[in-house]
């Protein structure tokens, strides 16, 4: 299942920059799934943006799996922490 055929609409920007200037327009989304290591801005520091911004879900999916990385990014404000494969 794709979350396209669910009757999302997906927006892909490739780095955190670009992220934040979208989201800082104003423009709505349901939901932000970012990557920690993102050109221009990291994940880390997006997610502390977004989550200043306002109420919405964050799901961070990353290759960084310890237990120091999942705790700082549900400190930081990601709703769910999801380790790559």
């Amino acid at each position: 299942m794709h979350l396209t055929d669910e009757g999302f609409e997906i927006i892909e920007i490739s780095n955190g920059e670009d992220t934040w200037k979208y989201a800082a327009e104003g423009r709505p989304f349901d939901m932000v799934i970012l990557d920690i290591m993102m050109p221009k801005l990291d994940g880390w520091e997006l997610c502390r943006k977004l989550r200043e911004q306002g109420e919405f879900p964050i799901l961070m999916i990353t290759a960084k799996g310890d237990q120091d990385h999942k705790i700082k990014g549900l400190h930081l404000g990601t709703d769910d922490y999801l380790t790559k494969p």
